[in-house]
């Protein structure tokens, strides 16, 4: 709960704006610490539902102090299940972790930003050198080893961020996971919007905007809200091709994208 409330009229806007997103960037970095502090001590004690259990209220937590409210509906999870999205903002995986426990698939540069990279690293994802092939290749039969644990797995197969006005083309290689261990493949749609309901830029992360920028845009919005939606899931027996036009045509449906 955010404990800063509207200015007074005696605290002009802007520096209440500046106020509350000191006040989130520090909230974040001591949130920062003690995730990584129960990484190192904890982690090697910990079950593989019970890291889920970890990240998924780590998660939650991650986005109340930056100031969003997720809306999600309830994901009936397949017992074995693909999960993809859309991709925004490097806050999506911490959005899709808040709902459901899944491994998730990122870029292999993520593993150097501090302290994120870190984290994410020790809670197993799986990290991919998006312009090898034969690392997609390595990359789609470890995720299929996971999926054939009934360990639920997530990636971004757009294979990098958009401001959310658009939906890039879908990259197949990462579907061939859910074609080796007969997965079903459940389609989410990720949006964020303003405190009028209307799409909001402020997370994105593409072109030219760092991270700090990112991060810096997202903790000066006034309200901002998370909304993640899980769409019926398609069921196996296609080829990675499929799936990925399949899930495409789905997802930007929903989202009314072309």
């Amino acid at each position: 709960m955010e404990p800063l409330r509207r200015p007074s009229s005696s605290v002009p806007a802007p520096l209440f704006i500046e106020i509350r997103a000191a006040w989130r960037m520090l909230r974040l970095f001591l949130h920062l610490v003690c995730g990584s502090a129960s990484i190192r001590f904890a982690t090697p004690r910990m079950s593989g539902p019970r890291l889920a259990r970890f990240k998924q209220r780590w998660s939650i937590k991650l986005l109340k102090i930056l100031g969003l409210r997720l809306h999600a509906e309830a994901v009936d999870m397949p017992v074995r299940a693909l999960f993809v999205s859309n991709h925004i903002s490097w806050l999506d995986v911490f959005v899709i972790s808040a709902v459901t426990p899944a491994h998730f698939v990122c870029k292999d540069d993520i593993r150097k930003w501090p302290v994120i990279g870190w984290l994410l690293a020790a809670t197993e994802t799986i990290f991919i050198a998006r312009s090898n092939r034969a690392d997609a290749a390595r990359t789609a039969k470890s995720l299929a080893e996971r999926l054939q644990r009934n360990e639920p797995v997530a990636f971004f197969p757009e294979g990098t961020t958009s401001d959310g006005t658009m939906l890039l083309p879908f990259n197949g290689a990462l579907f061939e996971a859910a074609a080796l261990a007969q997965a079903c493949v459940v389609p989410m749609t990720l949006r964020y919007l303003d405190k009028h309901g209307k799409p909001s830029t402020a997370p994105a992360y593409d072109a030219d905007v760092t991270f700090m920028e990112s991060l810096r845009s997202i903790v000066k919005a006034p309200s901002l809200v998370a909304e993640l939606s899980a769409l019926p899931a398609i069921p196996t027996g296609l080829t990675r091709r499929q799936y990925a036009l399949m899930t495409r045509a789905r997802i930007a449906q929903e989202l009314g994208l072309a």
